[in-house]
């Protein structure tokens, strides 16, 4: 089995260990990859590029749209050809997550959460802060309220101010005095991808990374 072919069966496996959002795929692939590589892609060479994991055209076509209507992606049309970029929004949302992304280590928790209570706000509006939120690395404990074991209060007032919902949303940190409180909300946090002691990303592409090693580990150079 040569290089390719090993590459080939890895993508096949880890899709199928690990159900993958597209739309969540091609915002990272925006932001992890073309962003240092010009940024600017035409929708028929993104739709070639995912066609080996599973996803048609059609399905990339429509996620491109849904991306820019939600103002993640501009576009610039030339002729019949449609290129699609990062906007200011959506390379701000890809800073933020950076550090969390690519840090080597996860800093040692000293028990605090940072709650975000929402007040007041329109269901269409508070859906799309919580949407930006939870790609942050908040859990939904409720409806209304996320909180998160590990953030720069910087970038959350940033991210809420941008949103214009600043004055909608009560901000305050949270340390429980009891062992079993303590330990249900880390299992709550836990049950929707969130670990005070490891990021998301960390948590569910380890093992996938892992595997990628071993693949070109055993792979021939020449082969």
């Amino acid at each position: 089995m040569n290089q390719m072919s090993k590459l080939d069966t890895f993508i096949q496996q880890s899709v199928a260990a690990m159900p993958i959002s597209g739309t969540s795929l091609i915002a990272s692939l925006y932001g992890d990859a073309l962003l240092q590589r010009g940024g600017e892609v035409w929708l028929g060479s993104v739709a070639a590029l995912l066609e080996g994991l599973g996803f048609g055209e059609r399905f990339v076509r429509t996620a491109l749209f849904r991306l820019n209507k939600e103002e993640w992606l501009d576009v610039v049309r030339i002729g019949r050809r449609s290129f699609y970029r990062l906007s200011d929004k959506g390379l701000r949302l890809t800073r933020r997550a950076e550090h969390k992304i690519y840090r080597a280590s996860a800093p040692e928790w000293d028990g605090t959460w940072l709650l975000l209570l929402s007040e007041g706000l329109e269901k269409s509006t508070l859906a799309e802060v919580k949407k930006q939120l939870l790609w942050q690395g908040f859990g939904a404990l409720a409806p209304s309220l996320l909180a998160s074991p590990s953030q720069k209060l910087a970038d959350v007032q940033s991210l809420l101010h941008e949103a214009g919902v600043a004055e909608n949303v009560i901000c305050f940190e949270a340390h429980s005095p009891l062992a079993l409180s303590r330990r249900r909300c880390a299992i709550a946090l836990k049950s929707v991808g969130i670990s005070p002691s490891r990021t998301r990303c960390m948590t569910r592409l380890s093992p996938c990374f892992d595997r990628c090693c071993r693949c070109f580990a055993t792979a021939s150079p020449r082969s």
